[in-house]
């Protein structure tokens, strides 16, 4: 049972706020391989393994996924570089360069690039589920065009930034219980927003507009919650919320590496619950279809009532 006296009794304050998340798939970006002398992608990492001792100690091993469907592994630097224009890849007994790794969006055996379903399997999916769960109107679950990250070409980084704050813009409610944003985060970014952190001043000025002054923000977004990163940055601008982030990647609903922030000072969750209820945390999230969008309103006591009954 996932405490259900506790949920109903929740339910009846139904707090009100906004969710806002990209509306389009983004490009599925990876690490993909060439092979030397070829300019069609042969596949794609898929993970990493110990790194090479003596003259090779600059190497790591990785599995590479070809297009056929088989697995290969090459040596490449430890650190694959996002920006390089290639990492050399080598033999891994002969060492001997054998073709490179590029971080681009991977194409189908056609050339036709993929898309990653993050959007339709993740970030709508979090849009839905607080609408649903806190009775909210259309016009507080907004969707913004990512154009940047369209597959249709001509959408600009400007333009994807332009569409999130307009989207903020037609708003027109104010002390609202929460601000929650469903999309890519990164340690600086919100990368699905192509907000920035010379934006976030812009964007604590929407969310103070929107949102009461102690109100909850939550990014269901990768590293966000980093020290000194965007959760910590939008914290310390709205001193008087409380501010949600994740500490790594990780599913933007399921991550159970919650942090909260108030007035820029962080707090992992897990440290505020006794050790019976910080065992079971990570996986009453994936195993609740709702405490995700639960949790950030609860007292730390109704979590621990409620993980002790899961």
């Amino acid at each position: 049972m996932f405490g259900l006296p506790i949920i109903v009794n929740y339910l009846l304050q139904r707090p009100r706020g906004l969710v806002i998340y990209p509306d389009n798939n983004s490009k599925w970006r990876e690490f993909v391989y060439y092979k030397n002398g070829s300019s069609v992608q042969a596949g794609y990492k898929t993970g990493s393994f110990g790194t090479f001792s003596g003259a090779h100690s600059k190497l790591r091993k990785y599995e590479i996924k070809l297009t056929g469907g088989t697995t290969i592994k090459v040596a490449a630097p430890k650190k694959l570089d996002k920006k390089a224009t290639k990492n050399t890849a080598y033999d891994p007994d002969t060492f001997d360069e054998i073709g490179y790794l590029n971080w681009e969006p991977r194409k189908e055996a056609s050339g036709a690039v993929m898309a990653k379903p993050d959007s339709s399997g993740e970030f709508r999916l979090i849009g839905k589920k607080m609408k649903s769960l806190y009775g909210l109107p259309d016009t507080l679950v907004r969707s913004f065009e990512n154009v940047h990250d369209d597959l249709d070409p001509g959408g600009t980084e400007s333009d994807t930034r332009e569409n999130f704050f307009d989207e903020l813009a037609e708003v027109s409610e104010s002390g609202l219980d929460f601000f929650a944003y469903a999309g890519h985060g990164g340690q600086s970014s919100l990368p699905s927003a192509q907000v920035r952190k010379k934006d976030m001043q812009k964007l604590a000025d929407e969310i103070r507009r929107i949102t009461k002054s102690d109100g909850t923000v939550i990014f269901y977004a990768c590293s966000t919650g980093v020290p000194g990163g965007f959760a910590s940055g939008i914290s310390s601008l709205l001193p008087t919320m409380t501010v949600w982030g994740h500490s790594d990647a990780g599913q933007a609903s399921r991550n159970a590496d919650k942090i909260r922030f108030r007035n820029g000072v962080s707090q992992d969750i897990r440290d505020l619950l006794s050790a019976q209820a910080k065992a079971k945390w990570g996986d009453y999230l994936k195993a609740s279809p709702d405490f995700y969008a639960r949790f950030p309103f609860m007292t730390v006591e109704a979590i621990e009532s409620e993980l002790a009954g899961s």
